[in-house]
């Protein structure tokens, strides 16, 4: 902005220095009122969208507070006490029963596993009470 030229700090209106500098803003103003609106509603979609993910969250970490201290004990055997090798037994929850849970799945090797996914853990821990 050199010495001749006013400029107007909400709309930019430039006038000549000495020159009535008499102007409205109101259009400027409105739409930037209109813009700043747009701008809070699209804040606010967001925040509500956060808002959902984080009671997902909420929800996720009451879930896994209410398996504390629960587990699933896969029980082994050492077959011969100078080798370092193990035999499977069972796998049984905290109260000593056995549960039925996973899968065997052969491995390389010539091996056998016992493939547990966290859906048959769930669901294992959802019946704690009525293997007791």
């Amino acid at each position: 902005m050199g010495d001749e030229t006013c400029k107007c700090c909400n709309c930019g209106y430039e006038w000549k220095r000495g020159q009535d500098g008499q102007h409205s803003c109101s259009s400027v103003l409105r739409a930037e009122v209109e813009r700043l609106r747009a701008e809070v509603a699209e804040k606010q979609a967001n925040y509500e969208d956060c808002r959902g993910e984080c009671n997902r969250a909420e929800e996720r970490v009451g879930l896994l507070e209410s398996y504390a201290g629960c587990a699933i004990n896969i029980i082994l055997n050492q077959v011969d006490m100078a080798k370092p090798e193990w035999c499977f037994v069972e796998i049984e929850n905290d109260y000593g029963k056995s549960v039925k849970v996973g899968e065997w799945s052969p491995r390389d090797g010539g091996y056998d596993g016992v493939r547990i996914t966290v859906e048959d853990i769930i669901k294992t821990l959802d019946n704690r009470h009525t293997q007791a």
